[in-house]
């Protein structure tokens, strides 16, 4: 009698960071035949101690998810470069990862919209191990570049045509990667599954294309169209790295400033670091204009200044998790600002003066005229360029000193707890492009560093109207320094105006602006 064929058990990376892990199951019942029958395995997929494919079906616990494999290897050699550097999401960010954003953007899609539904789609199938199933019931994974990291996100609450009782053990969450360490699991792992079912007697021409598309993906020569995915251009462009090309030549300077701005590290497979040009142009709308480009390049390299940072504004920066969720976020935002009132022992009774703070940590402080309105402001700071916060002087809701004030607190946040790999930042800061948690963290952050609690108490005190009035708000945000919008927020959150209140105050601004304008 023939004895059965053995598992082939293939594994990469770590379980507590993040692994790959298949067990090709070649004689077990398949409903297939051929290329397809012979990649019958289960999958794995674990990030930081959670197996994402672990789950529950018709009463058993189940480590792995099982299927036929070769159209998961396919298409993760497709869209190798895709996943580890595709930097835009195809809405404006709304979820604090790429799965939020993408489950939201889906309930509001219709059939009106065609164009922005075909996006949709064509980005969730580049990006969601989801559309490699052909059938099975694969978790909803996204990988996708976020910054100098590779973000993973997943939401696999719902799966549909699933058995009854099927359930995923962790139904959502996210993590971020370093892209050497993604790139490189994802790749030997793609190598050596491709390779054994080469070697089975059921492969042909599509193992065969599988072979060269993986051996392809080893290339240092990818590096110009990998570094311009990172840096939000669309993946279907065909001049994708002609207008990479074109926007190093936009502005004026040295070959040492083009360097520190337009190049990243990187092996053959992964851009393992990143660049300021690239960071920033992640953030920007992608309907930017021309003029704004060279207006923003010719920035960049200005403020090519290696090693300039001063050791307080060094000492200040430090590392913080994603959120889980945006009142997490907002949360946060609180926390820092107050621990930073403590660090730079800030009079937290008067009006901060955010502008002398900044000065005082060497950060240099420009004005930029942007025609994108939605733009706030803009932070550059690296082992090569000099900290910097740039003040955009066309932000639609105005110029005003009190706005001013803001932009330039909510851009210290970014400075301070917002760097990338801990040193660099290149940030636009925006209301649809950037990533919406750490917006949410930089205005709350703004909020609290401006109006400290003392301080607010002081202004209430000291106002002849309550603070459930527009009158007192407006008396608080004057005497703080802030939008009278901004101050109506917060001093809901800080128990001075009830929700309902809140609500009320801010309909009754909005229609006295109305008739002034009128």
């Amino acid at each position: 009698m023939e004895a059965a064929p053995h598992p082939i058990v293939i594994r990469h990376g770590g379980r507590d960071r993040f692994a790959v892990e298949v067990t090709f199951l070649p004689g077990e019942q398949s409903d297939r035949h051929g290329e397809d029958a012979a990649s019958w395995g289960e999958l794995a997929i674990w990030v930081t101690g959670r197996n994402l494919c672990e789950h529950r079906v018709f009463g058993e616990h189940r480590l792995g998810v099982r299927w036929h494999l070769l159209s998961v290897l396919e298409w993760l050699a497709e869209n190798f470069d895709e996943l580890l550097h595709e930097t835009r999401l195809p809405v404006p960010a709304t979820g604090i990862d790429a799965a939020q954003t993408m489950e939201r953007a889906r309930r509001h899609l219709g059939v009106n919209d065609l164009d922005e539904l075909e996006r949709w789609q064509t980005w969730w199938a580049r990006h969601n191990v989801r559309a490699a199933a052909e059938g099975g019931l694969l978790p909803n994974v996204y990988l996708r570049r976020r910054g100098g990291r590779v973000e993973l996100s997943w939401d696999s609450g719902d799966v549909d045509f699933a058995p009854e009782d099927f359930a995923f053990g962790h139904v959502a969450g996210h993590d971020l990667l370093e892209p050497d360490e993604a790139g490189h699991v994802l790749f030997q792992w793609l190598d050596d599954a491709s390779a054994a079912l080469s070697e089975q007697p059921e492969a042909g021409s599509r193992v065969a294309a599988l072979r060269q598309r993986v051996t392809a993906l080893a290339d240092v020569a990818r590096y110009e169209r990998r570094l311009a995915l990172a840096a939000g251009f669309p993946a279907d462009d065909a001049g994708l790295i002609d207008e990479w090309r074109e926007l190093q030549a936009l502005g004026y300077g040295g070959d040492d400033a083009r360097r520190a701005a337009f190049h990243a590290p990187h092996d053959e497979l992964v851009v393992t670091g990143s660049c300021v040009a690239q960071l920033m142009w992640g953030t920007l709308s992608p309907t930017l204009d021309a003029a704004d480009r060279r207006r923003i390049v010719s920035m960049l390299l200005q403020v090519y200044a290696p090693d300039t940072e001063s050791a307080e504004l060094a000492g200040l920066v430090r590392q913080e998790p994603l959120a889980t969720d945006l009142r997490e976020a907002w949360e946060r935002g609180y926390a820092l600002a107050e621990q930073l009132h403590d660090d730079l022992a800030i009079d937290q009774v008067g009006q901060v003066d955010v502008e002398a703070i900044l000065v005082r940590l060497g950060v240099d402080i420009r004005a930029i005229d942007l025609s994108d309105e939605g733009i706030r402001g803009l932070t550059v700071a690296s082992r090569e360029h000099r900290p910097t916060v740039v003040v955009n002087r066309r932000f639609k809701h105005g110029d005003g000193e009190d706005v001013r004030r803001f932009t330039l607190a909510h851009e210290l946040c970014h400075l301070v707890v917002d760097r990338d790999q801990g040193r660099d930042i290149a940030l636009a800061s925006s209301e649809d492009w950037a990533p919406v948690d750490v917006e949410r963290r930089a205005n709350a952050f703004a909020a609290m560093f401006l109006m400290p609690r003392a301080a607010v108490q002081r202004a209430v005190a000291q106002s002849t109207e309550p603070p459930e009035t527009v009158g007192g708000a407006a008396f608080v945000a004057d005497r703080l320094g802030v939008p009278v919008q901004t101050a109506i927020h917060h001093l809901k959150n800080l128990d001075y105006v009830d929700p309902n209140t809140h609500d009320q105050l801010l309909e009754r601004l909005l229609y006295e602006r109305r008739l002034a304008r009128d």
